[in-house]
Protein backbone atom coordinates (compact mmCIF):
# COMPACT_ATOMS: atom_id res chain seq x y z
CA UNK A 1 0.00 0.00 0.00
CA UNK A 2 1.32 3.43 -0.93
CA UNK A 3 0.30 6.68 0.72
CA UNK A 4 0.23 9.62 -1.66
CA UNK A 5 -0.94 13.19 -1.47
CA UNK A 6 1.01 15.93 0.22
CA UNK A 7 -1.34 18.79 -0.53
CA UNK A 8 -2.70 19.04 2.99
CA UNK A 9 -0.73 19.89 6.11
CA UNK A 10 0.67 16.74 7.69
CA UNK A 11 -1.99 14.98 9.74
CA UNK A 12 -4.73 17.38 8.57
CA UNK A 13 -6.05 15.56 5.48
CA UNK A 14 -9.80 15.21 5.76
CA UNK A 15 -10.28 12.93 2.79
CA UNK A 16 -8.62 9.55 2.42
CA UNK A 17 -9.35 6.94 -0.23
CA UNK A 18 -8.02 3.43 -0.53
CA UNK A 19 -8.64 2.20 -4.05
CA UNK A 20 -8.12 -0.87 -6.14
CA UNK A 21 -6.67 -0.30 -9.60
CA UNK A 22 -7.15 -3.05 -12.17
CA UNK A 23 -4.47 -3.50 -14.84
CA UNK A 24 -5.25 -1.64 -18.08
CA UNK A 25 -3.79 -4.31 -20.31
CA UNK A 26 -6.49 -6.91 -19.57
CA UNK A 27 -3.96 -9.27 -18.00
CA UNK A 28 -4.75 -11.55 -15.08
CA UNK A 29 -2.50 -9.49 -12.82
CA UNK A 30 -4.00 -8.82 -9.41
CA UNK A 31 -5.44 -5.37 -8.74
CA UNK A 32 -3.05 -2.89 -7.14
CA UNK A 33 -4.11 -1.21 -3.91
CA UNK A 34 -3.34 2.49 -3.40
CA UNK A 35 -4.16 4.95 -0.62
CA UNK A 36 -4.51 8.66 -1.43
CA UNK A 37 -5.09 11.62 0.87
CA UNK A 38 -6.16 15.23 0.57
CA UNK A 39 -6.55 16.89 -2.81
CA UNK A 40 -5.23 13.86 -4.71
CA UNK A 41 -7.99 11.73 -3.15
CA UNK A 42 -10.52 14.49 -3.86
CA UNK A 43 -9.48 14.70 -7.51
CA UNK A 44 -9.68 10.94 -8.03
CA UNK A 45 -13.10 10.91 -6.40
CA UNK A 46 -14.27 13.69 -8.75
CA UNK A 47 -12.92 11.79 -11.77
CA UNK A 48 -14.79 8.68 -10.62
CA UNK A 49 -18.01 10.63 -10.11
CA UNK A 50 -17.74 12.27 -13.53
CA UNK A 51 -17.25 9.03 -15.41
CA UNK A 52 -16.80 9.35 -19.17
CA UNK A 53 -17.81 13.02 -19.25
CA UNK A 54 -14.62 13.91 -17.36
CA UNK A 55 -13.85 17.10 -15.46
CA UNK A 56 -12.50 20.56 -16.33
CA UNK A 57 -10.89 23.25 -14.20
CA UNK A 58 -13.80 25.63 -14.92
CA UNK A 59 -16.00 23.50 -12.67
CA UNK A 60 -13.54 23.83 -9.76
CA UNK A 61 -12.39 27.48 -9.49
CA UNK A 62 -9.26 27.81 -7.41
CA UNK A 63 -8.33 24.12 -7.53
CA UNK A 64 -4.98 23.24 -9.08
CA UNK A 65 -6.64 20.49 -11.08
CA UNK A 66 -3.81 19.94 -13.57
CA UNK A 67 -1.38 19.42 -10.68
CA UNK A 68 -3.60 16.87 -8.94
CA UNK A 69 -3.99 15.00 -12.25
CA UNK A 70 -0.19 15.10 -12.63
CA UNK A 71 0.21 13.58 -9.15
CA UNK A 72 -2.36 10.84 -9.86
CA UNK A 73 -0.57 9.96 -13.10
CA UNK A 74 2.63 9.69 -11.07
CA UNK A 75 0.90 7.01 -9.01
CA UNK A 76 0.21 5.01 -12.19
CA UNK A 77 -3.41 6.08 -12.72
CA UNK A 78 -4.28 6.52 -16.41
CA UNK A 79 -6.01 9.84 -17.12
CA UNK A 80 -6.57 11.19 -20.63
CA UNK A 81 -6.40 14.89 -21.47
CA UNK A 82 -8.76 16.08 -24.18
CA UNK A 83 -8.25 19.58 -25.54
CA UNK A 84 -11.50 21.50 -26.06
CA UNK A 85 -12.16 24.90 -27.60
CA UNK A 86 -13.30 27.68 -25.28
CA UNK A 87 -16.53 29.43 -26.14
CA UNK A 88 -17.38 33.02 -25.39
CA UNK A 89 -15.26 36.14 -25.14
CA UNK A 90 -12.00 34.33 -24.31
CA UNK A 91 -10.78 32.15 -27.17
CA UNK A 92 -8.39 29.27 -26.82
CA UNK A 93 -8.61 25.81 -25.36
CA UNK A 94 -8.99 24.10 -22.03
CA UNK A 95 -8.33 20.56 -20.83
CA UNK A 96 -10.91 17.93 -19.98
CA UNK A 97 -9.56 15.07 -17.85
CA UNK A 98 -11.07 11.60 -18.20
CA UNK A 99 -10.18 8.67 -15.95
CA UNK A 100 -9.14 5.63 -18.00
CA UNK A 101 -7.88 3.30 -15.27
CA UNK A 102 -10.40 0.91 -13.82
CA UNK A 103 -10.62 2.03 -10.21
CA UNK A 104 -12.83 1.01 -7.31
CA UNK A 105 -13.01 2.53 -3.85
CA UNK A 106 -12.20 -0.02 -1.15
CA UNK A 107 -12.32 2.33 1.83
CA UNK A 108 -13.06 6.02 2.23
CA UNK A 109 -12.83 8.58 4.99
CA UNK A 110 -14.27 12.06 4.72
CA UNK A 111 -16.42 11.70 1.61
CA UNK A 112 -19.42 13.05 3.50
CA UNK A 113 -22.28 13.99 1.16
CA UNK A 114 -20.26 12.97 -1.91
CA UNK A 115 -20.77 9.33 -0.99
CA UNK A 116 -19.19 6.39 -2.71
CA UNK A 117 -22.04 5.24 -4.96
CA UNK A 118 -19.50 5.02 -7.77
CA UNK A 119 -17.24 2.62 -5.84
CA UNK A 120 -17.82 -0.37 -8.11
CA UNK A 121 -15.00 -1.20 -10.48
CA UNK A 122 -15.76 0.02 -13.98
Amino acid sequence: MTLAGTHEAKGKARLRLTVSILPDDGSDTSPRELTLEGRDAWCLNELLRAGMRGITASAYPGARLSHYVFCLRGQGIAIDTVSEANTGAFGGTHARYILRSRVGILCSKGLGEMGADHAALA
